[in-house]
């Protein structure tokens, strides 16, 4: 399970730095292209694209995060469930619908990872 755990975390995060450097792209050309403000709605609340912009750099801060945490999977669980649940949390919080994917695939990575079994080093007898 921690392999796997391994590997949604790391497809996740990459996923999640895409989505968060399509957004920047998106937002800063737009911006050019219509030379004015564009307004996105998030929460349901007008948001400036400079807003939109923040939202994706802390996408890939989310993701950096979660990729460090399937890193973690086979070495330290608990750290790495915590970095892979946590971006999962709060990207699907802060970004909504264009985190979904990766905010799935976080998710299950982190509850198999803090399901998992600790590893444990098998001592040779001392002579």
């Amino acid at each position: 399970m921690r392999a796997a755990a391994k590997v949604l975390g790391i497809i996740g995060g990459i996923l999640g730095i895409i989505l968060g450097g399509l957004v920047i792209i998106v937002m800063i050309g737009s911006t050019k292209a219509a030379s004015g403000t564009i307004r996105i709605y998030v929460f349901g609340i007008a948001q400036d694209n400079t807003q939109v912009v923040v939202l994706g750099f802390v996408s890939i801060l989310l993701a950096i995060a979660a990729i460090v945490g399937g890193a973690m999977a086979k070495n330290h669980r608990m750290v790495a469930s915590i970095l892979l649940l946590a971006p999962a949390i709060l990207g699907f919080i802060l970004i909504r619908e264009a985190w979904f994917l990766p905010s799935l695939l976080l998710l299950v990575g982190g509850v198999l990872e803090s399901v998992s079994k600790p590893t444990t080093t098998a001592t040779q007898p001392s002579q």
